[in-house]
């Protein structure tokens, strides 16, 4: 669960930060984890370019896990639908670099968006592939999030 604020400074550019909670996802874990990732949206002719990068702290599994991550990611507009592609890693105490590449589809459903994704590890700690698919909803709703469609 989490939060996401984000505001344009210019036509083309837009600022945020997210934050999320990471919960137990087992009885045999306990405690919250915390992700805060500071976000920039470069918006061009036909895509939109996502930096994110922040710092997260997870005691959920074993000993704590702190670190940073960052991804970059495209997205190329198609009526209803964005193609995204990203290049996403992540490092912690753990001491082993996490790097990861994918793709995904994001289906615009009104007043939700349908996101999925699949990620093919490019280093030993990164799982050989990860599928993801989230709900995600906006308030108030999302304005002229496409300006370019």
């Amino acid at each position: 669960m989490g939060a996401k604020w984000a505001a344009p400074v210019s036509a083309r550019l837009s600022i945020g930060v997210e934050i999320l909670a990471l919960a137990p996802v087992s009885r045999s874990t306990s405690g919250v984890g915390v992700e805060t990732t500071l976000l920039a949206t470069l918006r061009m002719d036909g895509y939109e370019l996502h930096l994110n990068a922040g710092g997260f702290h997870d005691p959920r599994a074993g000993p704590a896990e702190s670190g940073w991550r960052a991804s970059a990611l495209s997205e190329f507009p198609h009526g209803d639908q964005r193609l995204g592609v990203e290049l996403f890693g992540k490092d912690s105490n753990r001491g082993r670099p996490d790097v990861r590449a994918g793709a995904g589809l994001i289906y615009d459903l009104g007043g939700f968006d349908l996101r999925t994704g699949v990620h093919v590890g490019l280093t030993p700690a990164a799982p050989d592939v990860g599928l993801n698919l989230w709900l995600t909803t906006s308030s108030p709703p999302a304005v002229n999030r496409r300006p370019y469609a």
